[in-house]
């Protein structure tokens, strides 16, 4: 790294601005990424000079276009909400994305989310959990939260008389609850209290969902047991009678859920 970068940087973190803002100026003149991303800091937080969010722009693009991944997320955080340039969410994807595949957690985030909300892409709910999970690979919570949550809002409430499979797909997200918790504990390991509480409903959710299952079988082995006893040793009509009974209590439960 040059030493004219390091005086900069130094200056910049000690708070002396005015030559901060000079040395970057000096080396983003002669094409320094780095240099013409800290300018476009300056600007876009207004350090050392009045804010300016289309100057912010035209340094973070010079930087970005260079490859820059932390000027791409800024340019496309500034272009998502119409900072300095117009809004365009398109394009704002493009940025995002380019950092994205140079592992840019943060961009890795904001694409996962352009994605579940259908924002300058078609939603496609199986991307967003892609690079959700991309994200929370590097320990970012938010996005273990959020790869979990469209996890969760994918799936259906399973009824076991209605389908024989426990796993079924919509959106082209597989509905899984072992890796929405997997997600959430990852979250909620790094402190998160509300993903913790989260968590833990979640989990007593399927508890209560497997024990329901359970009770349900069961009373479907009892009915099947009575019924039979009631065929050997009662007349047909006590059979017919019996059926009609249980298949209005069925009903019953039915509406009633």
């Amino acid at each position: 790294m040059p030493w004219p970068l390091d005086d900069a940087l130094a200056a910049h973190e000690r708070g002396d601005y005015a030559t901060a803002f000079r040395l970057y100026r000096a080396l983003a003149d002669q094409g320094n990424a780095v240099a013409q991303y800290k300018l476009g800091l300056m600007y876009a937080q207004g350090r050392g000079m009045p804010r300016d969010d289309a100057e912010a722009v035209k340094w973070y693009r010079l930087a970005a276009d260079q490859g820059h991944a932390d000027a791409q997320v800024k340019l496309g955080g500034m272009v998502e909400g119409g900072l300095g340039v117009p809004y365009d969410q398109a394009e704002a994807v493009k940025w995002f994305r380019l950092a994205a595949d140079q592992g840019h957690v943060f961009a890795q985030f904001r694409l996962g989310f352009m994605y579940e909300k259908g924002r300058g892409v078609p939603q496609n709910k199986a991307e967003a959990v892609k690079w959700y999970r991309l994200a929370a690979d590097q320990g970012e919570a938010s996005a273990s939260r959020a790869a979990a949550q469209v996890i969760l809002e994918e799936m259906d409430c399973i009824a076991l008389m209605e389908e024989r499979r426990l796993t079924r797909f919509r959106g082209g997200v597989k509905q899984d609850d072992v890796q929405a918790v997997k997600l959430y504990r990852l979250a909620a390991d790094q402190g998160h209290a509300s993903t913790q509480n989260r968590l833990r409903v979640f989990i007593n959710s399927i508890v209560e969902h497997f024990l329901v299952c359970i009770a349900f079988a069961f009373s479907i082995l009892l009915l099947v047991i009575f019924v039979f006893f009631v065929y050997l040793f009662v007349s047909w009509a006590g059979l017919i009678v019996t059926l009609l009974f249980i298949i209005a209590v069925f009903l019953f439960l039915l509406v009633l859920k």
